[in-house]
């Protein structure tokens, strides 16, 4: 999954942060340069140090940022990292029945990359038929104030083909929802089977930790 940097940045936030890092480096550089020109055979290069520096400062924003409480300000987008539980419901799409079958998602998430598996089991016998999703392309939307945001992603499930589930591809449109001091993803998914089918999704925050399993 390509990765996305400075998309989930607040504007300002951003240009503070390349502000304050350009005037923190060049002054202790500055300041040190003399002492740093002692240990080397050829004068010590000031400004491309301060680029390579706050390079790198950024890089570790992007990776740890988003899940420090003191840095998670610099960007608009939640933190929904974690394992999910919750449930789908459906309608069968070879009896019309409505169903609900429990599932799992789990979330990955940088400040420039989200990546979501999602896991399902479903009992039509008494054999379980599990199948997985992982997502393919993946995005946080918000309204202008940052304040109603959605996790949509389009996935590719793997199926599973012994028990006559052939492999599809969906998008979910998931509203992020903090509610009662817990984090729901709460919504709708479509996918691209014939007949095509569609269902609702809710499933509730339970552990930062991921267990890569249904």
């Amino acid at each position: 999954m390509e990765k996305d940097y400075f998309r989930y940045y607040k504007p300002k936030m951003l240009l503070y942060t390349i502000i304050i890092l350009s005037l923190i480096y060049g002054t202790i550089l500055h300041l040190t340069s003399d002492y740093i020109n002692g240990f080397l055979t050829k004068p010590y290069i000031h400004y491309p140090t301060v680029s390579a520096l706050i390079v790198f400062t950024l890089l570790s924003l992007d990776k740890y940022g988003i899940h420090t409480k003191l840095l998670k300000n610099i960007f608009w987008v939640k933190d929904i990292s974690g394992r999910y539980e919750g449930t789908i419901k459906y309608k069968h799409f070879k009896t019309g029945i409505e169903e609900v079958k429990p599932c799992f998602i789990e979330i990955e998430q940088s400040a420039s990359k989200i990546s979501i598996q999602t896991y399902f089991d479903f009992k039509y016998t008494q054999t379980s038929e599990k199948t997985i999703s992982k997502s393919i392309v993946t995005s946080i939307v918000t309204d202008d104030d940052f304040n109603n945001q959605k996790l949509v992603f389009t996935y590719q499930n793997s199926g599973n083909t012994l028990k006559g589930l052939q492999p599809s591809n969906g998008t979910n449109i998931l509203s992020i929802v903090k509610r009662d001091n817990n984090l729901f993803l709460e919504g709708n998914y479509y996918t691209d089977k014939e007949p095509q089918t569609k269902g609702e999704m809710k499933v509730k925050l339970i552990s930062k930790k991921l267990k890569r399993e249904f």
